[in-house]
């Protein structure tokens, strides 16, 4: 659970993309060295603009020190993130990630 979120609250939300995308972000950011994503009013399709900007540019800082290096990233519970989301009549930012081009030295399982 994050701080500050109840469990309650915390499943109202954990499959939109302004409180996944950012996540996701963040933890790039301070696995590489990237830049942070702090603007959580983004509207979805600017979260994915971003999102793929930061993939892009960790895969970038990833490569400098191994060429053949590769960003993976992990998407836990997704089928939980989409049941959540139809629950709601909502979609889930899992569905719009998967349709987003990679950049090169990047994965998302």
């Amino acid at each position: 659970m994050s701080a500050g979120v109840s469990g309650d609250d915390e499943d109202f939300v954990r499959h939109m993309h302004s409180r996944a995308i950012p996540q996701i972000c963040n933890e790039l950011a301070a696995r590489t060295g990237g830049p942070l994503l702090l603007d959580f009013g983004l509207r979805p399709e600017d979260l994915l603009r971003e999102f793929i900007g930061r993939v892009d540019i960790a895969a970038s800082l990833i490569r400098k020190s191994r060429p053949n290096a590769l960003v993976v990233i992990v998407i836990d519970a997704a089928d939980n993130s989409v049941y959540a989301a139809k629950e709601k009549n909502q979609e889930s930012f899992v569905q719009d990630l998967l349709k987003q081009p990679l950049p090169e030295g990047a994965r998302l399982v």
